[in-house]
């Protein structure tokens, strides 16, 4: 009647009788099925293990000593050629010479001729911002038709003298200060606005920069 006389020996047509204690597989060493609480506890400790091994930085390869080297400045960087010469500070003084018509910077570099003009011209908007205290974003640009009117000469020629004044400012400050500049560290430009000095610039007497 599909018993068998040995307890424990499975019958055709059911499944093997199931140890005591429960589950071969749930079963701790020591016997017995492990509580909910011990379940819970290596879910945390799962959890916590892998958020651990998530939260660590990515190994990354160590920078050589010429990545560590700090840029070169000065004379040094000019002779290398300058391409690592650090950029200038965002706040550069300068002033106006009208006796020699000349822009001058502190280390030497400056701007005569056009460039001396188109600086000059646009410094009469910069010098009434800066004395009304503007925020920098509202300091006010001079169209370009209106600028070229104030220097006497046509918008082309007027393009022409500014491009000039910024590529002389660039070569000087590479090779005077071993720094870099942007083309709009001293003019800056806006493609609807026209122009006007950069608002950071800090204006100050020919004496003072010359004895900086």
């Amino acid at each position: 009647m599909g018993t068998s006389g040995n307890a424990g020996t499975p019958v055709k047509g059911r499944p093997p009788p199931r140890p005591k204690g429960g589950c071969v597989r749930c079963r701790r060493p020591g016997g017995g099925v492990p509580g909910a609480k011990a379940i819970a506890a290596a879910i945390v400790a799962e959890q916590r293990r892998l958020e651990t091994r998530l939260a660590a930085p990515p190994p990354t390869e160590r920078p050589s000593a010429r990545e560590l080297a700090p840029p070169p400045t000065g004379a040094a960087a000019a002779a290398a050629g300058t391409p690592g010469a650090p950029e200038a500070p965002h706040l550069l003084v300068f002033a106006i010479d009208e006796a020699a018509r000349r822009v001058v910077f502190p280390g030497g570099p400056e701007l005569t001729g056009g460039g001396f003009a188109v600086v000059r011209a646009l410094s009469l908007e910069h010098r009434e911002d800066a004395d009304l205290g503007r925020a920098l974003a509202d300091f006010r640009f001079v169209r370009a038709t209106r600028l070229a009117d104030r220097l006497d000469i046509d918008e082309p020629t007027l393009r022409q003298r500014i491009a000039r004044a910024r590529r002389t400012l660039s070569e000087q400050f590479r090779a005077l200060c071993g720094l870099s500049i942007g083309d709009d560290a001293v003019i800056e430009n806006h493609p609807w606005l026209g122009y006007r000095l950069n608002p950071r610039l800090l204006r100050a007497s020919p004496a003072q920069v010359r004895g900086a």
